[in-house]
């Protein structure tokens, strides 16, 4: 909603979706990895919702 509010003004709003927890070291959840993607997110400006990684299905 508040990406939809602030669509005329000169504010980005983005979400990144880091399923389970940021982990030291990891490929995708790694911090240094998070931020740079927080920065491609910021710098962009293309993307509402971003993911870390891919969801995983759950069965059912």
């Amino acid at each position: 909603m508040l990406a939809q509010a602030m669509k005329d003004e000169p504010i980005y709003v983005g979400q990144l979706i880091i399923p389970g927890a940021i982990i030291p070291g990891d490929e995708q959840k790694d911090p240094e990895v998070l931020a740079e993607k927080l920065w491609q997110m910021h710098t962009d400006r293309d993307q509402f919702r971003v993911f870390a990684t891919e969801l995983e299905q759950q069965p059912y």
